[in-house]
């Protein structure tokens, strides 16, 4: 049994993920959607589309989104990621301003070893300096994997465990992403920059340590 822990952790450790920051003081009056596109390196090579939607609350300005993940593999489907997000911000004071945002995935994996669907939520702050023309923030975004379905292949019980039962398993980590990441308004849209670490909630590296991701928002 503990080996099949050790390898769900490895799994899950070795997973992608994609959070973002809003620059509230850019959004078009008069334009309420956009859609973004990110490609970069975030534990895996990956492509991320984005689809969004500007919201008022209490005549404040909220931004309600869902995306896609996908590694660019092979068997792009056989790893991939889907979540809704809801961003605001927690505090301003003139350009200074901590965003956060608040989402839920859902992953899936399918590989030779096993067939696995987790449900996840992430958490990520973003303080900074923001304006019309751009934005430099920090970033910190904690990502967590609730619970897993997991359905186990003849190889992985031939291999690692034979008695591994399939079934709902709850998951035991999470990772942090501590970095940085800028913006630049263009005439349409805006220009995004992303790069950090990543280590586990435990303190550990996972195969890939680090994140690098550039994108594209365009407001329509």
């Amino acid at each position: 049994m503990r080996k099949y822990l050790y390898f769900l952790v490895l799994v899950l450790v070795s997973n992608f993920g994609i959070s973002q920051t809003h620059n509230f003081h850019n959004i078009p009056s008069t334009k309420k959607n956009f859609i973004q596109a990110s490609f970069g390196l975030d534990m895996a090579l990956m492509l991320d589309l984005n689809y969004g939607r500007v919201i008022q609350i209490m005549e404040r300005n909220y931004i309600l989104s869902a995306n896609a993940t996908l590694p660019m593999g092979d068997e792009a489907m056989d790893d991939s990621r889907f979540g809704l997000n809801f961003t605001g911000s927690l505090w301003e004071n003139k350009n200074w301003a901590i965003p956060a945002s608040l989402g839920i995935h859902t992953a899936f994996v399918n590989n030779k070893m096993n067939q696995m669907a987790s449900v996840g939520a992430q958490l990520g702050v973003y303080p900074g300096w923001y304006k019309k023309s751009g934005f430099v923030a920090m970033e910190l975004i904690y990502d967590k994997f609730l619970v897993s379905h997991i359905r186990n292949s003849e190889v992985y019980k031939e291999v690692y465990y034979e008695d591994a039962k399939d079934g709902w398993y709850k998951n035991p980590g999470g990772n942090f992403h501590l970095g940085v990441t800028a913006g630049k308004s263009l005439k349409k849209g805006e220009l995004n920059l992303r790069a950090g670490g990543v280590f586990s909630e435990k303190g550990r590296m996972p195969n890939v340590p680090y994140y690098a991701v550039i994108a594209y928002k365009l407001y329509f």
